[in-house]
């Protein structure tokens, strides 16, 4: 029997993130990890160094124990949790006539 690389290479990626190879569910929906704790977080790792990368999020949030293995968001949803949180505005004032 022979196996693809991009087969192997799925499946090492898979044992990489989750240190399991076995397959995922299919179908559903992941559940929502986007709490509060996770999107400050986030933010806060921006605030401190804007350049972040996804993955660098990723193991932060694995190496704090904010997430784990199971509940972690993924790569490309990592980044835009910062544009998700609340931004907080200056008051605005209406000018007397």
């Amino acid at each position: 029997m022979q196996v693809s690389n991009g087969c192997v290479s799925k499946i090492l990626g898979r044992y990489y993130e989750s240190g399991s190879i076995r397959p995922r569910t299919i179908g559903g929906s992941k559940p929502r990890v986007a709490t509060a704790d996770v999107v400050g977080r986030i933010s806060l790792y921006k605030r401190e160094c804007p350049s972040i990368f996804a993955w660098e999020i990723r193991d932060r949030l694995l190496a704090e124990d904010v997430c784990n293995a199971d509940n972690i968001p993924s790569v490309s949803t990592a980044p835009r949790r910062r544009f998700s949180a609340p931004k907080i505005t200056a008051p605005t004032t209406v000018a007397q006539w």
